[in-house]
Protein backbone atom coordinates (compact mmCIF):
# COMPACT_ATOMS: atom_id res chain seq x y z
CA UNK A 1 0.00 0.00 0.00
CA UNK A 2 1.43 3.55 -1.15
CA UNK A 3 0.36 6.92 0.42
CA UNK A 4 -1.94 9.36 -1.61
CA UNK A 5 0.88 11.48 -2.97
CA UNK A 6 0.24 15.25 -3.76
CA UNK A 7 1.39 17.28 -6.44
CA UNK A 8 3.13 20.27 -5.56
CA UNK A 9 2.21 22.62 -8.60
CA UNK A 10 -0.68 21.58 -8.22
CA UNK A 11 -1.52 21.75 -4.66
CA UNK A 12 0.31 25.14 -4.67
CA UNK A 13 -1.70 26.65 -7.58
CA UNK A 14 -5.02 25.67 -5.36
CA UNK A 15 -3.91 27.65 -1.73
CA UNK A 16 -3.01 30.38 -4.75
CA UNK A 17 -6.16 30.97 -7.31
CA UNK A 18 -8.25 30.87 -3.37
CA UNK A 19 -10.15 34.08 -4.54
CA UNK A 20 -12.43 33.77 -1.79
CA UNK A 21 -9.15 34.74 1.04
CA UNK A 22 -9.72 38.62 1.55
CA UNK A 23 -7.25 41.01 2.54
CA UNK A 24 -8.26 40.73 5.77
CA UNK A 25 -8.03 36.83 6.02
CA UNK A 26 -4.48 37.00 4.98
CA UNK A 27 -3.80 40.16 8.01
CA UNK A 28 -6.03 37.56 10.44
CA UNK A 29 -3.78 34.83 9.63
CA UNK A 30 -0.20 36.02 9.72
CA UNK A 31 -1.22 38.34 12.76
CA UNK A 32 -2.75 34.42 14.50
CA UNK A 33 0.77 33.20 13.86
CA UNK A 34 2.74 35.79 15.66
CA UNK A 35 0.31 35.86 18.59
CA UNK A 36 0.67 32.45 18.39
CA UNK A 37 4.43 33.23 18.66
CA UNK A 38 3.97 35.50 22.00
CA UNK A 39 4.76 38.35 20.73
CA UNK A 40 3.46 41.61 22.49
CA UNK A 41 3.21 44.29 19.18
CA UNK A 42 3.09 43.44 16.07
CA UNK A 43 4.03 45.96 13.27
CA UNK A 44 2.03 46.25 9.81
CA UNK A 45 2.74 48.20 6.60
CA UNK A 46 0.57 47.17 3.99
CA UNK A 47 0.74 49.64 0.78
CA UNK A 48 0.86 48.86 -2.96
CA UNK A 49 4.56 48.62 -3.69
CA UNK A 50 5.25 46.03 -0.54
CA UNK A 51 3.92 44.03 2.58
CA UNK A 52 5.83 43.96 6.00
CA UNK A 53 4.97 42.11 9.31
CA UNK A 54 6.79 42.76 12.02
CA UNK A 55 6.42 40.89 15.84
CA UNK A 56 8.09 40.14 18.55
CA UNK A 57 7.63 36.59 19.56
CA UNK A 58 10.15 33.80 20.05
CA UNK A 59 10.70 33.34 17.04
CA UNK A 60 12.12 29.76 15.02
CA UNK A 61 15.44 28.13 14.44
CA UNK A 62 16.53 26.51 11.42
CA UNK A 63 14.76 23.12 12.78
CA UNK A 64 11.57 24.46 12.23
CA UNK A 65 11.61 25.73 8.57
CA UNK A 66 10.48 22.40 7.38
CA UNK A 67 7.52 21.92 9.38
CA UNK A 68 6.80 25.81 9.10
CA UNK A 69 6.74 25.87 5.58
CA UNK A 70 5.09 22.33 4.82
CA UNK A 71 1.42 22.63 3.70
CA UNK A 72 -1.15 20.77 6.22
CA UNK A 73 1.81 19.89 8.80
CA UNK A 74 -0.26 19.83 11.91
CA UNK A 75 2.28 21.40 15.13
CA UNK A 76 2.39 20.44 18.53
CA UNK A 77 2.14 24.00 19.77
CA UNK A 78 -1.13 24.72 17.58
CA UNK A 79 -2.81 22.53 20.65
CA UNK A 80 -3.63 25.92 22.28
CA UNK A 81 -4.12 28.13 18.91
CA UNK A 82 -6.70 28.01 15.85
CA UNK A 83 -3.79 27.21 13.82
CA UNK A 84 -5.16 23.65 13.48
CA UNK A 85 -4.85 22.59 9.91
CA UNK A 86 -1.59 24.40 8.81
CA UNK A 87 -2.38 26.05 5.98
CA UNK A 88 -3.29 29.48 7.25
CA UNK A 89 0.61 30.93 6.72
CA UNK A 90 0.99 29.11 3.44
CA UNK A 91 -2.60 30.52 1.96
CA UNK A 92 -1.81 33.37 2.91
CA UNK A 93 2.06 33.17 1.57
CA UNK A 94 0.35 31.77 -2.21
CA UNK A 95 -2.35 34.36 -2.32
CA UNK A 96 0.19 37.48 -1.72
CA UNK A 97 2.41 36.17 -3.98
CA UNK A 98 -0.16 35.38 -6.54
CA UNK A 99 -0.70 38.88 -6.70
CA UNK A 100 2.22 39.70 -8.72
CA UNK A 101 4.44 36.82 -10.35
CA UNK A 102 7.17 39.10 -10.01
CA UNK A 103 7.36 39.55 -6.20
CA UNK A 104 10.06 38.58 -3.91
CA UNK A 105 10.02 37.66 -0.32
CA UNK A 106 11.61 36.60 2.40
CA UNK A 107 11.31 35.68 6.61
CA UNK A 108 13.94 36.81 9.10
CA UNK A 109 13.30 34.80 12.30
CA UNK A 110 15.55 35.54 15.51
CA UNK A 111 15.30 33.84 18.69
CA UNK A 112 17.35 34.21 21.64
CA UNK A 113 18.68 30.83 23.28
CA UNK A 114 21.74 29.76 25.92
CA UNK A 115 24.07 31.16 23.08
CA UNK A 116 22.90 34.10 21.91
CA UNK A 117 20.33 35.30 18.72
CA UNK A 118 20.24 32.61 16.56
CA UNK A 119 19.11 34.08 13.28
CA UNK A 120 17.15 32.12 10.67
CA UNK A 121 16.58 33.20 6.65
CA UNK A 122 14.12 31.94 4.30
CA UNK A 123 13.33 33.93 0.88
CA UNK A 124 10.91 33.35 -1.31
CA UNK A 125 9.69 33.60 -5.18
CA UNK A 126 7.66 31.92 -7.67
CA UNK A 127 9.32 29.90 -9.98
CA UNK A 128 7.36 28.41 -12.60
CA UNK A 129 3.90 28.66 -11.67
CA UNK A 130 5.08 27.67 -8.04
CA UNK A 131 5.56 29.22 -4.61
CA UNK A 132 8.96 27.84 -3.87
CA UNK A 133 11.57 28.58 -0.99
CA UNK A 134 15.21 28.45 0.44
CA UNK A 135 17.48 29.42 2.91
CA UNK A 136 20.93 30.96 3.24
CA UNK A 137 23.04 31.37 6.73
CA UNK A 138 23.30 35.18 6.90
CA UNK A 139 27.03 37.09 7.50
CA UNK A 140 27.56 38.21 10.83
CA UNK A 141 27.56 41.42 9.21
CA UNK A 142 24.04 41.19 8.30
CA UNK A 143 22.93 39.46 11.80
CA UNK A 144 24.83 42.78 13.44
CA UNK A 145 22.68 45.36 11.34
CA UNK A 146 19.34 43.32 12.39
CA UNK A 147 19.82 44.33 15.78
CA UNK A 148 18.96 47.88 14.93
CA UNK A 149 15.44 46.32 13.78
CA UNK A 150 14.56 43.38 15.67
CA UNK A 151 16.43 41.71 18.62
CA UNK A 152 13.69 38.67 18.95
CA UNK A 153 10.86 37.56 16.86
CA UNK A 154 9.95 37.17 13.48
CA UNK A 155 9.73 39.69 10.21
CA UNK A 156 7.87 38.72 6.84
CA UNK A 157 8.22 41.01 4.11
CA UNK A 158 6.94 40.97 0.61
CA UNK A 159 7.82 43.39 -2.18
CA UNK A 160 4.90 42.88 -4.82
CA UNK A 161 7.03 43.73 -7.74
CA UNK A 162 10.50 43.15 -7.41
CA UNK A 163 13.37 43.54 -9.90
CA UNK A 164 15.58 41.24 -8.57
CA UNK A 165 17.07 39.02 -10.52
CA UNK A 166 18.74 35.18 -9.45
CA UNK A 167 18.90 31.66 -11.19
CA UNK A 168 16.73 29.85 -8.71
CA UNK A 169 18.85 26.68 -9.01
CA UNK A 170 22.16 28.04 -8.17
CA UNK A 171 21.47 31.46 -6.56
CA UNK A 172 24.09 34.14 -6.11
CA UNK A 173 23.35 35.08 -2.53
CA UNK A 174 25.41 38.13 -2.72
CA UNK A 175 22.53 39.67 -4.46
CA UNK A 176 20.24 38.30 -1.72
CA UNK A 177 22.63 39.61 1.07
CA UNK A 178 22.87 42.97 -0.44
CA UNK A 179 19.12 43.20 -0.88
CA UNK A 180 18.50 42.24 2.83
CA UNK A 181 21.20 44.83 3.92
CA UNK A 182 18.84 47.70 1.57
CA UNK A 183 15.68 46.57 4.02
CA UNK A 184 17.45 46.81 6.70
CA UNK A 185 18.72 50.34 5.82
CA UNK A 186 15.47 51.55 4.73
CA UNK A 187 13.56 49.50 7.92
CA UNK A 188 15.59 51.61 10.11
CA UNK A 189 15.32 54.98 8.40
CA UNK A 190 11.20 53.99 8.13
CA UNK A 191 11.47 54.56 4.81
CA UNK A 192 8.22 52.02 4.19
CA UNK A 193 5.62 53.97 4.57
CA UNK A 194 1.81 53.26 5.25
CA UNK A 195 0.05 54.41 2.12
CA UNK A 196 -2.84 52.91 3.21
CA UNK A 197 -4.56 50.80 0.06
CA UNK A 198 -8.14 50.33 1.88
CA UNK A 199 -8.79 52.18 4.76
CA UNK A 200 -11.34 49.91 6.18
CA UNK A 201 -8.66 47.53 6.81
CA UNK A 202 -7.70 49.60 9.84
CA UNK A 203 -11.38 49.43 11.54
CA UNK A 204 -11.55 45.84 10.87
CA UNK A 205 -8.65 44.78 12.89
CA UNK A 206 -9.33 46.92 15.47
CA UNK A 207 -13.04 45.22 16.03
CA UNK A 208 -11.34 41.48 15.26
CA UNK A 209 -8.65 42.29 17.96
CA UNK A 210 -11.10 44.21 20.15
CA UNK A 211 -10.96 41.08 22.92
CA UNK A 212 -7.40 41.90 23.73
CA UNK A 213 -5.80 45.01 22.36
CA UNK A 214 -4.28 46.70 24.72
CA UNK A 215 -4.48 44.13 27.35
CA UNK A 216 -0.60 43.48 27.10
CA UNK A 217 -0.86 43.23 23.37
CA UNK A 218 -1.03 46.39 20.27
CA UNK A 219 -1.09 46.25 16.72
CA UNK A 220 0.31 49.08 14.76
CA UNK A 221 -0.87 49.46 11.24
CA UNK A 222 0.06 51.76 8.54
CA UNK A 223 1.73 53.47 11.32
CA UNK A 224 -1.18 54.15 13.26
CA UNK A 225 -2.03 52.05 16.84
CA UNK A 226 -4.97 49.94 16.69
CA UNK A 227 -7.98 51.05 19.19
CA UNK A 228 -10.14 48.38 20.31
CA UNK A 229 -13.57 48.69 18.76
CA UNK A 230 -15.94 46.52 20.88
CA UNK A 231 -19.13 45.24 19.88
CA UNK A 232 -21.12 45.30 22.54
CA UNK A 233 -21.42 49.13 23.77
CA UNK A 234 -22.21 51.13 26.98
CA UNK A 235 -25.46 51.41 26.43
CA UNK A 236 -26.75 48.23 25.44
CA UNK A 237 -28.90 45.99 27.72
CA UNK A 238 -28.11 42.84 28.97
CA UNK A 239 -31.10 40.55 28.36
CA UNK A 240 -30.00 36.86 29.00
CA UNK A 241 -26.67 35.77 30.59
CA UNK A 242 -26.19 31.86 29.90
CA UNK A 243 -24.11 29.28 29.91
CA UNK A 244 -24.04 26.76 26.84
CA UNK A 245 -23.36 23.19 27.31
CA UNK A 246 -23.05 20.39 24.39
CA UNK A 247 -24.10 16.43 25.13
CA UNK A 248 -21.64 14.73 23.08
CA UNK A 249 -23.04 11.15 23.81
CA UNK A 250 -25.98 12.39 21.22
CA UNK A 251 -24.87 11.48 17.55
CA UNK A 252 -25.53 14.88 16.14
CA UNK A 253 -24.86 17.02 19.55
CA UNK A 254 -27.21 18.46 21.81
CA UNK A 255 -27.14 21.54 23.35
CA UNK A 256 -28.01 21.62 27.00
CA UNK A 257 -29.12 24.41 29.64
CA UNK A 258 -27.87 23.73 32.81
CA UNK A 259 -30.59 26.23 34.27
CA UNK A 260 -33.72 25.17 32.49
CA UNK A 261 -34.97 22.00 31.64
CA UNK A 262 -34.48 22.49 27.75
CA UNK A 263 -32.30 20.98 25.44
CA UNK A 264 -31.28 21.61 21.55
CA UNK A 265 -31.06 18.74 19.35
CA UNK A 266 -28.88 19.06 16.33
CA UNK A 267 -30.61 17.48 13.31
CA UNK A 268 -28.89 15.64 10.12
CA UNK A 269 -30.47 18.47 7.80
CA UNK A 270 -28.63 21.53 9.82
CA UNK A 271 -31.98 21.84 11.42
CA UNK A 272 -32.60 21.79 15.44
CA UNK A 273 -35.59 20.31 17.74
CA UNK A 274 -36.17 22.08 20.81
CA UNK A 275 -37.20 19.08 23.84
CA UNK A 276 -37.23 19.14 27.74
CA UNK A 277 -35.38 16.79 29.57
CA UNK A 278 -34.41 17.33 33.32
CA UNK A 279 -32.33 14.11 33.93
CA UNK A 280 -28.82 15.60 33.25
CA UNK A 281 -26.02 14.56 34.99
CA UNK A 282 -23.65 17.38 34.99
CA UNK A 283 -21.36 15.82 37.60
CA UNK A 284 -20.31 13.00 36.45
CA UNK A 285 -21.37 12.33 32.70
CA UNK A 286 -17.78 13.18 30.88
CA UNK A 287 -19.94 13.51 27.42
CA UNK A 288 -21.24 16.64 29.09
CA UNK A 289 -18.92 19.63 28.61
CA UNK A 290 -19.36 23.87 28.78
CA UNK A 291 -18.50 25.05 25.53
CA UNK A 292 -19.34 28.89 25.74
CA UNK A 293 -20.96 31.51 27.83
CA UNK A 294 -23.73 33.12 25.67
CA UNK A 295 -25.34 36.87 26.45
CA UNK A 296 -27.83 38.29 24.25
CA UNK A 297 -27.80 42.62 24.11
CA UNK A 298 -30.99 44.70 23.41
CA UNK A 299 -29.15 47.37 21.25
CA UNK A 300 -29.97 50.59 19.15
CA UNK A 301 -32.57 50.43 16.74
CA UNK A 302 -30.32 52.26 14.55
CA UNK A 303 -26.89 50.20 14.47
CA UNK A 304 -25.95 47.86 11.96
CA UNK A 305 -24.43 45.29 13.93
CA UNK A 306 -27.47 42.57 14.89
CA UNK A 307 -25.49 39.83 15.12
CA UNK A 308 -23.86 36.43 16.91
CA UNK A 309 -20.53 37.69 17.56
CA UNK A 310 -17.87 34.43 18.11
CA UNK A 311 -15.09 34.97 20.42
CA UNK A 312 -12.16 33.16 21.95
CA UNK A 313 -11.08 34.74 24.72
CA UNK A 314 -7.92 36.92 25.40
CA UNK A 315 -7.85 36.02 21.45
CA UNK A 316 -9.43 37.57 19.59
CA UNK A 317 -13.09 37.25 17.57
CA UNK A 318 -13.82 34.57 15.56
CA UNK A 319 -16.38 35.68 13.15
CA UNK A 320 -20.32 37.51 13.07
CA UNK A 321 -22.67 35.36 11.95
CA UNK A 322 -25.86 36.92 11.02
CA UNK A 323 -28.93 34.86 12.38
CA UNK A 324 -30.63 32.70 10.40
CA UNK A 325 -33.89 33.40 8.21
CA UNK A 326 -36.02 30.48 9.45
CA UNK A 327 -39.63 30.47 9.33
CA UNK A 328 -40.79 31.33 12.94
CA UNK A 329 -37.33 32.44 13.77
CA UNK A 330 -38.24 36.00 14.77
CA UNK A 331 -36.58 38.11 11.32
CA UNK A 332 -37.41 41.31 14.19
CA UNK A 333 -34.16 40.18 15.90
CA UNK A 334 -32.62 42.05 13.39
CA UNK A 335 -33.42 45.17 14.33
CA UNK A 336 -32.05 45.44 17.59
CA UNK A 337 -30.57 42.12 19.12
CA UNK A 338 -26.72 41.20 19.81
CA UNK A 339 -25.27 38.34 20.93
CA UNK A 340 -22.07 37.78 22.15
CA UNK A 341 -20.46 34.22 22.61
CA UNK A 342 -17.41 33.55 24.22
CA UNK A 343 -16.16 29.60 23.23
CA UNK A 344 -14.18 28.76 26.21
CA UNK A 345 -13.88 25.49 25.02
CA UNK A 346 -11.02 25.61 21.69
CA UNK A 347 -11.25 22.26 21.58
CA UNK A 348 -14.66 21.45 20.75
CA UNK A 349 -14.30 24.54 18.81
CA UNK A 350 -11.61 23.47 16.45
CA UNK A 351 -13.20 19.73 16.70
CA UNK A 352 -16.68 20.08 15.78
CA UNK A 353 -17.12 23.85 14.43
CA UNK A 354 -14.51 25.27 12.68
CA UNK A 355 -13.98 24.00 8.91
CA UNK A 356 -10.80 23.68 7.37
CA UNK A 357 -10.49 27.07 6.35
CA UNK A 358 -11.37 28.87 9.48
CA UNK A 359 -11.94 31.94 8.36
CA UNK A 360 -14.81 33.06 6.42
CA UNK A 361 -15.37 35.12 3.49
CA UNK A 362 -16.64 37.96 5.25
CA UNK A 363 -15.50 37.74 9.25
CA UNK A 364 -18.54 40.53 10.06
CA UNK A 365 -21.54 38.95 7.79
CA UNK A 366 -21.62 35.29 8.10
CA UNK A 367 -24.47 33.78 6.19
CA UNK A 368 -22.70 30.95 4.99
CA UNK A 369 -21.96 28.73 7.66
CA UNK A 370 -22.12 24.99 7.95
CA UNK A 371 -23.04 21.86 9.98
CA UNK A 372 -22.72 22.43 13.58
CA UNK A 373 -21.69 25.77 13.15
CA UNK A 374 -25.42 26.56 11.37
CA UNK A 375 -27.43 24.33 13.96
CA UNK A 376 -25.73 26.50 16.74
CA UNK A 377 -26.66 29.92 15.43
CA UNK A 378 -30.24 28.26 15.01
CA UNK A 379 -29.71 27.06 18.74
CA UNK A 380 -28.83 30.60 20.06
CA UNK A 381 -31.74 32.61 17.92
CA UNK A 382 -34.42 30.16 19.43
CA UNK A 383 -32.87 30.81 22.78
CA UNK A 384 -33.14 34.39 22.15
CA UNK A 385 -36.93 33.78 21.48
CA UNK A 386 -37.90 31.54 24.13
CA UNK A 387 -40.28 32.64 26.73
CA UNK A 388 -39.05 30.34 29.73
CA UNK A 389 -35.73 31.48 29.67
CA UNK A 390 -36.73 35.38 28.69
CA UNK A 391 -39.23 35.43 31.51
CA UNK A 392 -36.03 33.67 33.73
CA UNK A 393 -34.41 36.89 33.97
CA UNK A 394 -37.19 39.55 33.68
CA UNK A 395 -37.95 39.66 30.16
CA UNK A 396 -40.73 39.07 27.40
CA UNK A 397 -41.67 39.95 23.99
CA UNK A 398 -43.59 42.42 23.29
CA UNK A 399 -45.63 43.30 19.89
CA UNK A 400 -41.97 41.83 18.45
CA UNK A 401 -39.62 43.91 20.77
CA UNK A 402 -38.05 42.45 23.78
CA UNK A 403 -39.35 44.78 26.96
CA UNK A 404 -38.68 44.45 30.60
CA UNK A 405 -40.90 42.67 32.60
CA UNK A 406 -40.95 45.19 35.16
CA UNK A 407 -41.65 48.01 32.15
CA UNK A 408 -44.98 46.58 30.88
CA UNK A 409 -47.87 47.10 32.80
CA UNK A 410 -50.03 43.54 34.15
CA UNK A 411 -52.62 45.16 33.95
CA UNK A 412 -53.11 46.42 30.46
CA UNK A 413 -50.02 44.97 28.88
CA UNK A 414 -48.69 48.20 27.47
CA UNK A 415 -45.67 49.87 28.93
CA UNK A 416 -45.37 51.53 31.61
CA UNK A 417 -44.69 54.74 30.13
CA UNK A 418 -47.97 54.69 27.86
CA UNK A 419 -50.29 53.01 30.65
CA UNK A 420 -53.66 54.50 31.39
CA UNK A 421 -54.74 51.80 33.57
CA UNK A 422 -55.94 53.27 36.59
CA UNK A 423 -55.82 49.50 38.88
CA UNK A 424 -52.71 48.05 37.08
CA UNK A 425 -49.81 47.48 40.34
CA UNK A 426 -46.34 48.19 38.69
CA UNK A 427 -43.94 46.17 40.77
CA UNK A 428 -40.62 45.72 39.71
CA UNK A 429 -39.39 42.00 40.44
CA UNK A 430 -36.91 41.67 43.39
CA UNK A 431 -34.03 39.55 44.20
CA UNK A 432 -30.86 38.96 45.81
CA UNK A 433 -27.49 40.94 44.46
CA UNK A 434 -24.02 39.71 45.55
CA UNK A 435 -20.14 40.81 45.85
CA UNK A 436 -17.49 37.98 45.74
CA UNK A 437 -14.23 37.63 44.51
CA UNK A 438 -11.31 34.44 44.59
CA UNK A 439 -9.70 33.93 47.79
CA UNK A 440 -5.58 33.73 47.54
CA UNK A 441 -6.12 34.22 43.37
CA UNK A 442 -3.10 35.72 41.90
CA UNK A 443 -5.27 36.15 38.63
CA UNK A 444 -7.67 38.27 40.44
CA UNK A 445 -5.05 40.53 41.84
CA UNK A 446 -3.92 43.92 40.04
CA UNK A 447 -1.00 46.49 41.31
CA UNK A 448 -2.62 45.25 45.03
CA UNK A 449 -5.96 45.60 43.69
CA UNK A 450 -8.64 43.02 44.51
CA UNK A 451 -11.17 41.99 41.57
CA UNK A 452 -14.64 41.50 42.66
CA UNK A 453 -17.69 39.93 41.02
CA UNK A 454 -20.40 41.77 41.40
CA UNK A 455 -23.86 40.19 40.22
CA UNK A 456 -27.62 39.36 40.49
CA UNK A 457 -29.77 36.86 40.68
CA UNK A 458 -33.88 35.78 41.63
CA UNK A 459 -34.93 35.57 45.10
CA UNK A 460 -34.51 31.53 45.80
CA UNK A 461 -31.59 31.19 43.38
CA UNK A 462 -28.54 32.69 45.52
CA UNK A 463 -27.05 29.35 46.59
CA UNK A 464 -27.39 27.80 43.21
CA UNK A 465 -25.57 30.52 41.59
CA UNK A 466 -22.60 30.54 43.46
CA UNK A 467 -22.88 26.76 42.91
CA UNK A 468 -22.37 28.09 39.33
CA UNK A 469 -19.63 30.35 39.97
CA UNK A 470 -18.06 27.62 42.01
CA UNK A 471 -18.03 25.44 38.65
CA UNK A 472 -16.22 28.12 36.61
CA UNK A 473 -13.57 28.50 39.43
CA UNK A 474 -12.93 25.04 40.47
CA UNK A 475 -9.73 25.17 41.79
CA UNK A 476 -10.27 28.61 44.00
CA UNK A 477 -12.00 29.05 46.72
CA UNK A 478 -15.31 31.82 46.18
CA UNK A 479 -15.13 33.98 49.38
CA UNK A 480 -18.76 35.89 49.21
CA UNK A 481 -17.94 39.34 50.47
CA UNK A 482 -21.74 40.57 50.76
CA UNK A 483 -25.47 39.60 49.74
CA UNK A 484 -28.57 41.43 50.45
CA UNK A 485 -32.09 40.95 49.07
CA UNK A 486 -34.02 43.70 47.09
CA UNK A 487 -37.58 43.59 47.59
CA UNK A 488 -38.41 45.43 44.35
CA UNK A 489 -36.97 46.94 41.25
CA UNK A 490 -33.64 44.68 41.64
CA UNK A 491 -32.42 45.75 38.06
CA UNK A 492 -32.75 49.41 38.84
CA UNK A 493 -30.58 49.03 41.84
CA UNK A 494 -27.98 46.91 40.29
CA UNK A 495 -27.91 49.62 37.43
CA UNK A 496 -28.01 52.25 40.28
CA UNK A 497 -24.92 50.74 42.38
CA UNK A 498 -22.90 49.77 38.68
CA UNK A 499 -23.05 53.73 37.27
CA UNK A 500 -21.97 54.16 41.00
CA UNK A 501 -18.80 52.34 40.60
CA UNK A 502 -18.15 53.99 37.17
CA UNK A 503 -18.26 57.22 38.59
CA UNK A 504 -16.10 56.11 41.84
CA UNK A 505 -13.79 54.30 38.87
CA UNK A 506 -13.86 50.85 40.24
CA UNK A 507 -15.52 49.55 37.17
CA UNK A 508 -13.01 46.77 35.24
CA UNK A 509 -13.45 46.38 31.83
CA UNK A 510 -13.62 42.59 30.51
CA UNK A 511 -11.48 41.31 27.56
CA UNK A 512 -15.00 40.70 25.19
CA UNK A 513 -16.67 43.78 26.48
CA UNK A 514 -17.12 47.35 27.90
CA UNK A 515 -20.05 46.38 29.28
CA UNK A 516 -19.04 44.44 32.64
CA UNK A 517 -19.94 43.55 36.32
CA UNK A 518 -16.33 43.27 37.64
CA UNK A 519 -14.82 45.88 40.21
CA UNK A 520 -11.58 46.79 41.29
CA UNK A 521 -10.25 48.37 44.72
CA UNK A 522 -7.51 48.56 46.65
CA UNK A 523 -10.08 47.63 49.65
CA UNK A 524 -13.33 45.55 49.22
CA UNK A 525 -14.62 47.33 51.93
CA UNK A 526 -14.90 50.36 50.10
CA UNK A 527 -16.78 48.31 47.18
CA UNK A 528 -19.45 47.28 50.07
CA UNK A 529 -19.73 51.09 51.23
CA UNK A 530 -21.15 51.70 47.83
CA UNK A 531 -23.85 49.43 47.77
CA UNK A 532 -24.58 49.51 51.39
CA UNK A 533 -24.82 53.04 50.58
CA UNK A 534 -27.60 52.29 47.65
CA UNK A 535 -28.98 49.20 49.63
CA UNK A 536 -28.42 50.28 53.40
CA UNK A 537 -30.52 47.11 54.69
Amino acid sequence: MKSLGIDQKGYSATLSNDHNVSELCKIIELTDNSKKAECTEINIINNNDYFVIKDNGIGFSNKKISDIMKCQKRHDDNENSLSQYGIGLKKSLHTKFRENEKSFGFIISVMNSDFGPQVCFIYMKIIDGELQYDTADLPCTIKKQLESIISNGTIIFIEHESNLSFDPDSPDETIIFHYICNFIKRYSEKSYSGDETDPTLYEDICKIYAPTLNKNFNIIYNDKECIPDHFIEENDEKIIDIELYIDKSIKYHRVVLKDFNIQYDFLVNDGVNEIKKDDIDFNNNINIVKICDMTVYKSKSDDDNKRIQINIPENRVLQRNKFPQVKGFGIHLYKYIKVNIDFVNLQYLREYILVEQKLPNNVFVVGDSIKKMKCLNNTITKICLNDTILKHYGWLIQNKVHMEINSICQGCSELVTDCTCQQAIHLKSGGHLYLFTLKDSKDWIIDDKIICKFGKCGREDLNDRMKEHRHNHPTKKIEVLWSGVVEHGLDDKEKEIIAKFQELGYRYKTCATVRSEFVLCSDYNNIISVIKGIIPS
